[in-house]
């Protein structure tokens, strides 16, 4: 699983049931504040810890997955990565000007994730489960776009560079104070789920054409308004409550075919 350490919320109470699945699994926590990244196994309930090691954009992230996963010899070699859960999560509502809540919120809540998922879904194995935990906020976000910008990202033939793009002319048009006459709406971190959730979608088609006989499952998924620091502790959900949904997408039976590339709530499929 993935997820950033001082997440005592969700991403922890979601690491500790996955722990003690049968399968085993494994975290890897990553700070993005001090650019560190823990890689820790888990198996049974036993982890094994490597020690943290700066988190660059510059590539390094692909060796250290190497180095921590695949490299001859390391313990996970024979059982690479076969689950993948990346819970990037940060919400600025502060008086800080608005382009800057736009890039630090894309850059994490966004762009982190994409990087995660381009290392992590080479080595998936078959039948292997990816979670990528969105929100509601997202399709809210859609819905106060413009009609063009709606048709974009609605769009089966959208692809990853295109969504990129998309993303960082968001960040661009706050920069220069015209992000709401390009049709954007007033949520950084709405647009970083909307972001989030259309980035599965595309990454879901990837593995069909690429690697369909691999049955490997992709889904978004919105744990609810959880009684997080994020929330403020005004959440709505227990941490408990939040967890479901996304243990439930990790924990697909192997001979699963469905949902994949869905947005998930509650276990059932969102109509995007």
């Amino acid at each position: 699983m993935l997820r950033e350490p001082g997440t005592d919320g969700c991403g922890a109470e979601i690491s500790t049931r996955l722990a003690w699945a049968p399968m085993g699994s494994l975290r890897e926590i990553q700070d993005t504040r001090t650019s560190k990244l823990w890689h820790v196994g888990f198996g049974e309930g036993e982890g094994r810890v490597h020690h943290p090691q700066p988190l660059a954009s510059d590539g390094r992230f692909g060796e250290l997955v190497w180095n921590s996963l695949c490299r001859p010899g390391c313990p996970r070699t024979q059982k690479s990565t076969c689950l993948c859960l990346p819970s990037s999560g940060i919400k600025v509502d502060d008086p800080t000007p608005f382009d800057v809540q736009a890039e630090v919120t894309l850059k994490t809540n966004f762009f982190a994730t994409r990087n995660v998922c381009t290392e992590l879904l080479p080595i998936m194995k078959p039948h292997g489960r990816v979670v990528i935990i969105s929100s509601l906020q997202g399709l809210k976000a859609l819905e106060n776009c413009s009609e063009d910008l709606q048709e974009r990202f609605r769009c089966d033939a959208l692809t990853e560079g295109d969504l990129v793009d998309l993303m960082k002319k968001f960040v661009e048009d706050t920069k220069n104070e015209v992000h709401e006459r390009e049709g954007w709406p007033d949520s950084a971190y709405g647009v970083s789920k909307l972001g989030v959730t259309v980035l599965s979608r595309i990454l879901a088609r990837q593995l069909d054409e690429k690697r369909k006989a691999d049955r490997i499952l992709l889904n978004a998924c919105c744990p609810g308004w959880v009684k997080t620091d994020m929330a403020r502790d005004q959440g709505s959900r227990t941490v408990e409550e939040g967890a479901e949904t996304p243990v439930y997408l990790a924990l697909l039976p192997p001979d699963a075919t469905e949902p994949h590339g869905q947005l998930i709530r509650d276990k059932v499929v969102q109509t995007w």
